[in-house]
């Protein structure tokens, strides 16, 4: 009984991995279409809104479509700084990692050996 007991743990915790897995990828592709579709929609409101007809004094006004464009216009910045500081950081990080992960094994194959260079004078 107690063997039976040990594999059906097992199971239930490979069960358990796999559900854990498939609902990180879910998540993980959610947030992908997130960030993909907010600077989809800021831009096409942007375009479709940016010359509407004002319903306030002056560009300080009270417009609720100018402040939903400046919103808009603000989030595109803040998404635009961030994918660029992103792909610093992991530009960065792979480089780092491509440098520790340096095999010097590879420098002996550009021996003259190697390359069959002739030392003859």
């Amino acid at each position: 009984m107690d063997c039976a007991h040990g594999e059906l743990a097992n199971r239930f915790a490979s069960i358990m991995k796999h559900r854990r897995n498939r609902m990180l990828r879910f998540f993980a592709a959610l947030i992908c279409i997130c960030l993909i579709a907010a600077p989809l929609f800021s831009s096409a409101f942007i375009l479709t809104h940016s010359r509407h007809a004002h319903d306030h004094l002056g560009p300080s006004g009270g417009c609720a479509t100018c402040v939903s464009v400046k919103i808009a216009e603000n989030l595109l910045k803040a998404l635009g700084s961030m994918l660029i500081i992103c792909a610093l950081f992991l530009g960065g990080r792979n480089s780092f990692l491509g440098i520790l992960n340096f095999d010097s094994s590879n420098l002996s194959l550009l021996s003259p050996v190697a390359l069959k260079v002739r030392l003859n004078n």
